[in-house]
């Protein structure tokens, strides 16, 4: 959201310096998600199961996939594009 209040300049820089953001560069987000094989071996509900044994697996995922992320570059991408259901 920040980024798109940039892009579109909503922001005054009273407003700006009030909560100290300093950046008129886009913000590199990365998105960590959980491997293809574990979120296809799960139903919805399953997902949202605070079971810690289903919780570990997802941990565990969500490590593997973070540890590639930080060796990928960061993108910024068009937020045009997406929407709260995902990529349009």
């Amino acid at each position: 959201m920040v980024n798109l209040l940039l892009r579109e300049g909503a922001m005054t820089d009273e407003f700006k310096a009030r909560f100290g953001l300093e950046t008129t560069e886009p913000i590199p987000v990365r998105f960590i998600r959980t491997s293809p094989e574990l979120a296809a071996s799960r139903d919805h509900p399953s997902k949202l199961s605070r079971n810690p044994a289903l919780a570990g697996a997802f941990l565990v995922s969500i490590d593997e996939q973070s540890r590639q992320a930080a060796n990928a570059p960061a993108r910024v991408e068009n937020v045009e594009t997406h929407s709260p259901a995902g990529p349009a």
